[in-house]
Protein backbone atom coordinates (compact mmCIF):
# COMPACT_ATOMS: atom_id res chain seq x y z
CA UNK A 1 0.00 0.00 0.00
CA UNK A 2 1.72 3.58 -1.34
CA UNK A 3 2.26 6.15 2.00
CA UNK A 4 2.37 9.67 1.24
CA UNK A 5 4.34 12.78 2.35
CA UNK A 6 3.75 16.44 2.22
CA UNK A 7 7.78 16.51 2.20
CA UNK A 8 10.59 14.31 2.63
CA UNK A 9 11.32 12.94 5.79
CA UNK A 10 15.43 12.97 6.80
CA UNK A 11 15.32 9.06 6.95
CA UNK A 12 13.94 8.84 3.40
CA UNK A 13 16.20 11.25 2.19
CA UNK A 14 19.26 9.40 3.57
CA UNK A 15 17.72 5.87 1.99
CA UNK A 16 16.45 7.61 -1.34
CA UNK A 17 20.61 9.23 -1.59
CA UNK A 18 21.82 5.30 -0.92
CA UNK A 19 20.21 3.39 -3.46
CA UNK A 20 22.12 1.80 -5.95
CA UNK A 21 21.05 0.63 -9.25
CA UNK A 22 23.87 -0.06 -12.15
CA UNK A 23 27.21 -1.50 -11.02
CA UNK A 24 30.32 0.28 -12.18
CA UNK A 25 34.07 -0.23 -11.66
CA UNK A 26 35.30 1.41 -8.41
CA UNK A 27 38.08 4.65 -8.76
CA UNK A 28 40.80 2.61 -8.28
CA UNK A 29 41.17 -1.06 -9.17
CA UNK A 30 41.80 -4.21 -5.74
CA UNK A 31 44.76 -4.85 -5.18
CA UNK A 32 44.94 -8.17 -6.75
CA UNK A 33 41.51 -9.24 -7.87
CA UNK A 34 40.56 -11.95 -10.34
CA UNK A 35 37.50 -9.90 -11.86
CA UNK A 36 37.18 -6.00 -11.73
CA UNK A 37 34.39 -5.10 -8.88
CA UNK A 38 31.68 -4.02 -9.27
CA UNK A 39 30.35 -0.97 -6.49
CA UNK A 40 26.77 -0.17 -6.85
CA UNK A 41 26.20 3.54 -7.14
CA UNK A 42 23.69 5.63 -5.73
CA UNK A 43 21.12 6.48 -9.07
CA UNK A 44 18.13 7.73 -9.39
CA UNK A 45 15.66 7.89 -12.08
CA UNK A 46 14.42 11.46 -13.66
CA UNK A 47 11.04 11.64 -15.49
CA UNK A 48 9.45 13.98 -17.51
CA UNK A 49 6.76 14.60 -20.52
CA UNK A 50 5.48 17.51 -22.75
CA UNK A 51 1.68 18.46 -22.19
CA UNK A 52 1.15 18.82 -25.78
CA UNK A 53 3.47 17.43 -28.88
CA UNK A 54 2.97 15.27 -32.09
CA UNK A 55 4.79 12.49 -30.81
CA UNK A 56 4.11 12.41 -27.02
CA UNK A 57 7.82 11.42 -26.16
CA UNK A 58 7.81 11.06 -22.17
CA UNK A 59 11.44 10.86 -20.95
CA UNK A 60 13.00 8.71 -18.00
CA UNK A 61 16.62 9.77 -18.06
CA UNK A 62 19.04 7.40 -14.77
CA UNK A 63 21.15 10.19 -13.37
CA UNK A 64 24.37 8.18 -11.55
CA UNK A 65 26.98 10.50 -12.38
CA UNK A 66 28.93 11.05 -8.58
CA UNK A 67 29.74 14.48 -9.16
CA UNK A 68 25.88 15.32 -9.84
CA UNK A 69 23.96 12.83 -7.79
CA UNK A 70 20.95 14.97 -6.79
CA UNK A 71 21.20 17.17 -3.13
CA UNK A 72 18.42 17.33 -1.13
CA UNK A 73 18.97 20.98 0.53
CA UNK A 74 15.19 21.16 2.41
CA UNK A 75 12.31 19.16 3.03
CA UNK A 76 10.63 20.48 0.14
CA UNK A 77 13.48 21.13 -2.55
CA UNK A 78 16.02 19.39 -4.15
CA UNK A 79 18.43 20.10 -7.50
CA UNK A 80 20.69 18.34 -9.42
CA UNK A 81 23.86 19.18 -11.66
CA UNK A 82 22.57 18.60 -15.48
CA UNK A 83 25.37 17.57 -17.17
CA UNK A 84 25.77 17.92 -21.53
CA UNK A 85 24.18 15.09 -22.89
CA UNK A 86 23.07 14.06 -26.29
CA UNK A 87 19.47 15.32 -25.81
CA UNK A 88 17.94 17.67 -23.33
CA UNK A 89 14.19 16.65 -22.58
CA UNK A 90 14.05 17.45 -19.15
CA UNK A 91 15.19 20.82 -19.56
CA UNK A 92 12.98 21.34 -22.57
CA UNK A 93 9.65 19.77 -20.23
CA UNK A 94 10.67 21.76 -17.33
CA UNK A 95 10.99 24.87 -19.33
CA UNK A 96 7.28 24.04 -20.92
CA UNK A 97 5.28 22.41 -17.91
CA UNK A 98 7.35 22.22 -14.71
CA UNK A 99 6.59 18.36 -14.14
CA UNK A 100 9.19 16.23 -12.42
CA UNK A 101 9.10 13.36 -10.93
CA UNK A 102 12.36 11.49 -9.27
CA UNK A 103 12.20 7.70 -8.59
CA UNK A 104 14.52 5.90 -6.54
CA UNK A 105 14.46 1.95 -5.93
CA UNK A 106 15.85 -0.38 -3.16
CA UNK A 107 17.81 -3.48 -4.89
CA UNK A 108 18.80 -4.56 -1.45
CA UNK A 109 17.06 -7.24 0.72
CA UNK A 110 14.53 -4.62 1.64
CA UNK A 111 12.50 -3.54 -1.14
CA UNK A 112 10.77 -0.01 -1.26
CA UNK A 113 10.08 2.14 -4.59
CA UNK A 114 10.10 6.21 -3.41
CA UNK A 115 9.21 8.68 -5.24
CA UNK A 116 9.49 12.80 -5.47
CA UNK A 117 6.56 14.35 -7.26
CA UNK A 118 8.18 17.94 -8.54
CA UNK A 119 7.77 21.51 -10.18
CA UNK A 120 11.35 21.93 -11.60
CA UNK A 121 12.96 25.08 -12.76
CA UNK A 122 16.37 25.64 -14.85
CA UNK A 123 19.28 27.71 -13.90
CA UNK A 124 21.60 27.61 -17.01
CA UNK A 125 24.99 27.73 -16.73
CA UNK A 126 25.31 31.38 -17.76
CA UNK A 127 23.10 33.03 -15.52
CA UNK A 128 23.99 35.07 -12.52
CA UNK A 129 22.30 32.56 -10.24
CA UNK A 130 23.83 29.30 -11.13
CA UNK A 131 26.97 29.67 -9.00
CA UNK A 132 25.03 30.49 -5.90
CA UNK A 133 23.19 27.39 -6.95
CA UNK A 134 26.29 25.21 -7.13
CA UNK A 135 27.48 26.23 -3.78
CA UNK A 136 24.00 25.92 -1.83
CA UNK A 137 24.39 22.33 -3.01
CA UNK A 138 27.89 22.09 -1.68
CA UNK A 139 29.48 20.86 -5.53
CA UNK A 140 32.52 21.68 -7.34
CA UNK A 141 31.26 22.76 -10.70
CA UNK A 142 31.73 19.73 -13.00
CA UNK A 143 33.24 20.66 -16.33
CA UNK A 144 30.30 20.48 -19.16
CA UNK A 145 27.51 21.36 -16.41
CA UNK A 146 25.21 23.03 -18.69
CA UNK A 147 22.16 24.29 -16.15
CA UNK A 148 21.30 23.12 -12.39
CA UNK A 149 17.77 22.06 -11.95
CA UNK A 150 15.89 22.81 -8.92
CA UNK A 151 13.35 21.02 -7.89
CA UNK A 152 10.17 22.03 -5.34
CA UNK A 153 8.75 19.00 -4.11
CA UNK A 154 4.89 18.70 -3.62
CA UNK A 155 4.51 15.20 -2.44
CA UNK A 156 6.65 12.25 -1.78
CA UNK A 157 5.09 8.61 -2.31
CA UNK A 158 6.48 4.85 -1.27
CA UNK A 159 5.50 1.94 -1.89
CA UNK A 160 6.22 -1.53 -1.65
CA UNK A 161 8.85 -2.64 -4.25
CA UNK A 162 8.35 -6.42 -4.38
CA UNK A 163 8.68 -6.28 -8.30
CA UNK A 164 12.23 -4.90 -8.24
CA UNK A 165 14.82 -7.15 -8.66
CA UNK A 166 17.23 -7.89 -5.99
CA UNK A 167 21.47 -6.81 -6.20
CA UNK A 168 23.31 -9.95 -5.36
CA UNK A 169 27.13 -11.14 -5.02
CA UNK A 170 27.59 -13.45 -7.93
CA UNK A 171 28.92 -16.81 -6.22
CA UNK A 172 31.96 -18.10 -7.42
CA UNK A 173 32.80 -21.88 -7.99
CA UNK A 174 34.79 -22.21 -4.85
CA UNK A 175 32.67 -20.19 -2.66
CA UNK A 176 30.39 -21.63 -0.06
CA UNK A 177 26.60 -20.96 -0.20
CA UNK A 178 25.25 -18.56 2.50
CA UNK A 179 21.67 -18.06 3.78
CA UNK A 180 22.69 -13.76 3.21
CA UNK A 181 25.59 -13.45 1.20
CA UNK A 182 27.04 -9.78 1.40
CA UNK A 183 28.65 -7.94 -1.59
CA UNK A 184 32.55 -8.45 -1.18
CA UNK A 185 35.71 -6.42 -3.42
CA UNK A 186 36.25 -9.85 -4.96
CA UNK A 187 32.51 -10.64 -6.22
CA UNK A 188 31.21 -9.27 -9.46
CA UNK A 189 27.33 -8.47 -8.40
CA UNK A 190 24.21 -9.60 -10.15
CA UNK A 191 20.19 -8.90 -10.30
CA UNK A 192 18.28 -11.73 -9.68
CA UNK A 193 14.75 -11.81 -9.28
CA UNK A 194 12.73 -10.77 -6.14
CA UNK A 195 9.62 -13.97 -5.40
CA UNK A 196 7.84 -11.13 -3.66
CA UNK A 197 5.23 -10.07 -5.61
CA UNK A 198 4.41 -13.29 -7.10
CA UNK A 199 4.26 -14.72 -3.76
CA UNK A 200 1.89 -12.07 -2.64
CA UNK A 201 -0.41 -12.54 -5.72
CA UNK A 202 -0.57 -16.81 -5.09
CA UNK A 203 -1.29 -15.64 -1.75
CA UNK A 204 -4.79 -13.46 -2.81
CA UNK A 205 -5.57 -15.69 -5.42
CA UNK A 206 -5.43 -18.81 -2.96
CA UNK A 207 -8.04 -16.57 -0.44
CA UNK A 208 -9.83 -15.03 -3.38
CA UNK A 209 -9.10 -11.76 -2.78
CA UNK A 210 -7.48 -10.65 -5.88
CA UNK A 211 -10.12 -8.95 -7.61
CA UNK A 212 -11.07 -7.37 -4.36
CA UNK A 213 -7.54 -5.95 -4.31
CA UNK A 214 -7.75 -4.73 -7.69
CA UNK A 215 -10.89 -2.91 -7.15
CA UNK A 216 -9.26 -1.01 -4.08
CA UNK A 217 -6.30 0.31 -5.89
CA UNK A 218 -6.80 -0.66 -9.66
CA UNK A 219 -9.93 1.28 -10.69
CA UNK A 220 -7.94 4.55 -10.89
CA UNK A 221 -4.64 7.18 -11.10
CA UNK A 222 -3.04 9.03 -8.30
CA UNK A 223 -4.92 11.86 -10.50
CA UNK A 224 -8.45 10.41 -10.41
CA UNK A 225 -7.74 8.89 -14.12
CA UNK A 226 -9.98 5.81 -14.94
CA UNK A 227 -8.08 2.62 -14.63
CA UNK A 228 -8.81 -1.20 -15.28
CA UNK A 229 -12.56 -1.37 -16.67
CA UNK A 230 -13.22 -4.28 -14.82
CA UNK A 231 -12.13 -2.46 -11.35
CA UNK A 232 -14.74 0.39 -12.02
CA UNK A 233 -17.43 -1.99 -13.16
CA UNK A 234 -16.33 -3.97 -9.80
CA UNK A 235 -16.84 -1.04 -7.43
CA UNK A 236 -20.27 0.20 -9.45
CA UNK A 237 -18.88 2.58 -11.86
CA UNK A 238 -20.85 3.63 -14.94
CA UNK A 239 -18.31 3.75 -17.42
CA UNK A 240 -19.29 6.21 -19.89
CA UNK A 241 -20.15 9.05 -17.19
CA UNK A 242 -16.91 8.48 -16.20
CA UNK A 243 -15.26 8.43 -19.83
CA UNK A 244 -17.65 11.24 -19.95
CA UNK A 245 -16.04 13.77 -17.01
CA UNK A 246 -12.42 12.17 -18.21
CA UNK A 247 -12.99 13.94 -21.23
CA UNK A 248 -14.17 17.12 -19.90
CA UNK A 249 -11.04 17.33 -17.87
CA UNK A 250 -8.92 16.63 -20.54
CA UNK A 251 -10.34 19.23 -22.78
CA UNK A 252 -10.53 22.09 -20.05
CA UNK A 253 -7.11 21.51 -19.22
CA UNK A 254 -6.38 22.87 -22.41
CA UNK A 255 -7.92 26.02 -21.83
CA UNK A 256 -5.15 28.09 -23.20
CA UNK A 257 -6.07 26.56 -26.65
CA UNK A 258 -9.54 27.09 -26.10
CA UNK A 259 -8.98 30.76 -25.24
CA UNK A 260 -7.07 31.21 -28.32
CA UNK A 261 -9.55 29.60 -30.35
CA UNK A 262 -12.26 31.77 -29.34
CA UNK A 263 -10.28 34.76 -29.66
CA UNK A 264 -9.57 34.17 -33.21
CA UNK A 265 -12.67 33.13 -33.69
CA UNK A 266 -13.65 36.27 -32.74
CA UNK A 267 -10.92 38.08 -34.77
CA UNK A 268 -12.54 36.01 -37.89
CA UNK A 269 -16.09 37.46 -37.03
CA UNK A 270 -15.41 41.13 -36.91
CA UNK A 271 -12.74 41.09 -39.65
CA UNK A 272 -15.90 40.01 -41.94
CA UNK A 273 -17.97 42.00 -40.35
CA UNK A 274 -15.84 45.18 -41.41
CA UNK A 275 -15.50 43.25 -44.48
CA UNK A 276 -19.12 43.83 -45.15
CA UNK A 277 -20.03 47.21 -43.68
CA UNK A 278 -17.02 48.04 -46.61
CA UNK A 279 -18.88 46.26 -49.25
CA UNK A 280 -21.97 47.83 -48.64
CA UNK A 281 -20.90 51.12 -48.09
CA UNK A 282 -19.36 51.07 -51.62
CA UNK A 283 -22.73 49.14 -53.11
CA UNK A 284 -24.41 52.22 -52.19
CA UNK A 285 -22.38 54.71 -53.47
Amino acid sequence: MPTFYDSIPADLGEWALSQPLFPSPPPLPPPAPTKPALIPLPTSFVASAPLHSATSHVNVSPKGLLAATLTILSPTQCAYLDSTGSGCETIAHVYENGRVTLMFASFGRSPRICRFFCRGRVVEWDEAAFAGWVARMGKADVPGTRAVVVLDVWQVQTSCGWGVPILSPQPSATSQPSANPTPSTSSPTILTDRPTLSSFAAKLVAKDALRGYQARFNDKSLDGLPGLKVCRRDVGERLWVTDARAMCRRVGAQWEGVLVGVLVGWLVVGVMVLLGMKTGVSGLG
